[in-house]
């Protein structure tokens, strides 16, 4: 590539038929000023398939079926535990993730453009499929199915992909089991029955038409949720989280609540120059100044629900204009509160009432406005990795275990890096190979990065100032 402007750029590349577990597809890498062109090397593999078909308990196809497909890590075997990227159809997935596919009208399913890899396969039996006929005058209903017919996840067969396999002989036979009444009243905010509430468990939607509901499941522990649009409160939503053991269950009060008004201010401070809202802002990287275009400032807030029966999740992306006000409606709940950094500015603190919200957990009642402060005395981070060609450097906030607050550079060819606007506070890094760096990530997606803290060494990132840091590669084990 020829003319390319000095800066940091995101690394992207794909080609149909094959895919890569590379991490640094999504990391930053430096074109530098002096001219001197940069070398890349990515690798590629070819993609695999699956195919097969679902069958009933007679050896019956059952028609346009739903299967879900998810990428496990071979080496953990959890789900999520590795997050490598690759691309499909020109569209990037990460590893851990679901898929969903539908099978066609005979039950046969053909799923290609697979990374190579570990996969676990399920399938459902599409809406208002016919029931299984009674056992012994019980009732039963056909469950979520694992390859090959097992009805818990942890039964499943793990399918095993090489670059360029294809297997087409995974043969899945859908499982039923007996079913308990669960029997109830969806209630509206004045606790009158609510007629005409959709109801929704699992993949199951119904219609609750004067109120009351009475849904068959098998035993588990399962959470209803209830929804109705009202012309002048808006959508009412509601969710009770049930637990089903060998009996019918009665009795259930499901109420639903109207959304609560919830608006966020972004601040900055410094404030942003007024011709930051056309011609974007300054930002020094590496000593140099270049330019943020304006789509790039665009910090994310989100309210994400922490409650088992919560209504949803509240998402809101908000705009960086000094001072505007961003709404949203949310539901009564408790919430974690999760905003994105927007270099050269990062989240300094969110404060409700005037009040610092230390936890980031929001308590929604009645109407709240939250202020979030953008700073921008940021400290910087560089050193030199012993070994680290090309290596990873994973720097963590300690007081925050979302993956939004981390941030990673690549080493250059003499394992030197830098950070620039960190957040001033305490920071795990870790400096690591490609495989490593899809680990770590993955382990803080899934707040699950306790075992590696012992790997990470601990450093002080000071406002307005800048700490070295030489480091060793590290194996994580």
């Amino acid at each position: 590539m020829e003319g390319v402007a000095p800066g940091w750029y995101t690394v992207l590349y794909s080609k149909d038929g094959y895919g890569s577990n590379d991490i640094a597809r999504l990391s930053r890498i430096e074109v530098p000023a002096s001219g001197d062109p940069l070398k890349l090397e990515m690798q590629m593999d070819p993609l695999a398939r699956i195919a097969g078909r679902v069958l009933d308990e007679r050896g019956e196809p059952i028609s346009l079926a739903k299967l879900e497909l998810i990428d496990v890590d071979a080496r953990s075997g959890q789900e999520g535990a590795s997050r490598a990227f690759f691309f499909r159809n020109n569209v990037a997935y990460s590893a851990g993730q679901r898929q969903s596919y539908i099978a066609d009208g005979d039950g046969q399913f053909s799923l290609g453009n697979l990374r190579p890899g570990t996969y676990i396969i399920s399938a459902a039996v599409p809406a208002n499929f016919d029931p299984p006929p009674p056992l012994d005058g019980k009732d039963r209903a056909w469950i979520k199915t694992y390859y090959p017919k097992v009805g818990f996840r942890e039964g499943a067969l793990k399918i095993l992909l090489r670059p360029g396999m294809e297997t087409g002989d995974v043969e899945i036979r859908m499982q039923a089991v007996a079913v308990r009444h669960v029997r109830g009243t969806v209630l509206g905010p004045k606790d009158e029955p609510a007629a005409n509430a959709i109801l929704k468990v699992a993949e199951n939607v119904t219609v609750s038409e004067d109120g009351q509901f009475d849904l068959s499941l098998f035993d588990g522990e399962w959470k209803i949720a209830a929804q109705k649009s009202d012309d002048e409160i808006g959508v009412l939503r509601g969710a009770e989280v049930v637990r089903v053991s060998g009996r019918d269950v009665e009795g259930i009060k499901l109420r639903m609540v109207a959304p609560v008004a919830v608006t966020g201010t972004i601040i900055y401070d410094p404030p942003l120059d007024p011709k930051a809202k056309k011609d974007g802002i300054v930002i020094e990287i590496n000593g140099k100044e270049y330019r943020k275009p304006v789509d790039a400032m665009l910090p994310r807030l989100a309210l994400v629900s922490t409650e088992a029966g919560g209504r949803g999740a509240a998402e809101l992306e908000v705009n960086t204009v000094p001072g505007e006000v961003n709404r949203l409606e949310a539901y009564p709940g408790t919430y974690s509160v999760e905003v994105s950094d927007d270099p050269p500015y990062f989240v300094d603190s969110i404060r409700v009432g005037g009040r610092e919200l230390l936890d980031r957990k929001l308590s929604v009642v009645a109407p709240v406005s939250l202020d979030v402060i953008l700073r921008k005395t940021g400290g910087g981070l560089s050193g030199k990795v012993e070994q680290g060609k090309d290596c990873s450097v994973l720097a963590q906030p300690m007081d925050s275990v979302t993956v939004w607050a981390n941030r990673t550079v690549t080493c250059d060819e003499k394992g030197n890096y830098r950070f620039e606007a960190l957040r001033p506070g305490e920071y795990l890094v870790w400096a690591v190979g490609k495989s490593d760096l899809e680990r770590l990530l993955g382990a803080i997606m899934d707040q699950q990065v306790t075992p590696y803290v012992g790997k990470a060494v601990r450093v002080r990132i000071p406002a307005n100032d800048k700490a070295a840091l030489d480091l060793k590669m590290m194996v994580l084990e």
